[in-house]
């Protein structure tokens, strides 16, 4: 939710993320934060902002190496652009990337990054196609001391269905 406080900037009170990838050893990650933001451009066909801001996490592990916890929590930095734009009637691309940075336990910067594009074939009918890129600059080991792999792509496509 955000507050426009003039033409160019706006006030976003809370920032809320969920995540959970079990291949990547994170069980669950809770961020909550607030920040400030700025429209770079904002007409009929392309809106583009940049936020930032404080905030604080929570990252539980799914596994870790002995003696260490499972659990850890840091103060975070948020950074974040949304990009939309209207191709044509029909088509529409929406991107978006976010890093939180943490601290070393935290995993210290994390990034999540998406494009999608997607395509009204119909009144009620759209074809999506997205791509999706995640990236922990420092991965938690595992209790065999193993860390994931600091990238992870992915591809997907999908019919909505508008009711």
């Amino acid at each position: 939710y955000d507050i426009r406080l003039s033409r160019d900037w706006f006030l976003r009170p809370v920032a809320i993320n969920y995540y959970r990838d079990p291949y990547q050893n994170i069980d669950h990650e809770w961020s909550v934060g607030t920040g400030m933001g700025y429209y770079i451009m904002d007409d009929s066909d392309i809106t583009w902002i940049v936020t930032t801001g404080p905030g604080y996490q929570v990252t539980r592990y799914v596994e870790t190496p002995a003696g260490e916890d499972a659990t850890v929590d840091s103060a975070v930095l948020f950074r974040s652009t949304q990009y939309e734009q209207e191709l044509s009637d029909d088509v529409d691309l929406e991107g978006s990337w976010q890093v939180i940075f943490s601290d070393e336990e935290s995993g210290r910067a994390k990034h999540h990054a998406e494009i999608t594009l997607e395509v009204d074939l119909t009144d009620k009918l759209d074809l999506m196609v997205a791509l999706y890129w995640d990236r922990t600059e420092k991965p938690q080991p595992d209790d065999e001391g193993i860390a994931p792999e600091p990238d992870d792509a992915q591809l997907a496509v999908g019919l909505n269905l508008e009711f």
